[in-house]
């Protein structure tokens, strides 16, 4: 088994996971945003209503975030017309971006033979599964954060 599993190059790993990751994006394009996410929907659906021309929302809508995730939502629906499958667009190329980091991380901080193993387990962990169809902030965040620890 452990010969099996150093045949098999990141390029395949990321090819099979980018795979998933467009079928969920698939089978998922038409689910709302969740509970917790309607704020920020809210938030970008001011953003857009106003033509992209002030990214910091009024008081009585401002939770306090950073209106990163929002500002991109409502870009993306500029670009691609407000819709769910826009914003579902945006996660799936985030979650790609934290394939790419989760697959660079453990590149370079693990052996050959137990990387490609870690990378599977990293990515079948149910929270992390949660987090990919979840139209919230917490995959950017995740990203930035992978994208640090691996420039550091």
């Amino acid at each position: 088994m452990i010969n099996d599993i150093k045949r098999i190059s990141f390029k395949q790993i990321l090819f099979f996971l980018v795979c998933v990751l467009v079928v969920e994006f698939l089978l998922l394009k038409h689910t709302p945003f969740f509970w917790d996410a309607v704020s920020k929907s809210g938030r970008a659906s001011w953003i857009y209503a106003h033509g992209l021309s002030e990214f910091i929302v009024p008081t009585e809508l401002n939770s306090g975030h950073p209106p990163l995730w929002v500002g991109l939502l409502a870009v993306f629906w500029t670009i691609f017309n407000k819709a769910l499958w826009s914003s579902r667009l945006l996660l799936l190329l985030v979650n790609i971006g934290v394939v790419w980091q989760i697959i660079v991380l453990c590149k370079n901080n693990f052996l050959k033979t137990v990387s490609a193993l870690a990378v599977f387990l990293v990515c079948l962990e149910p929270t992390f599964l949660a987090q990919t169809t979840n139209l919230n902030n917490d995959m950017l965040l995740l990203f930035f954060t992978l994208l640090a620890l691996n420039s550091y």
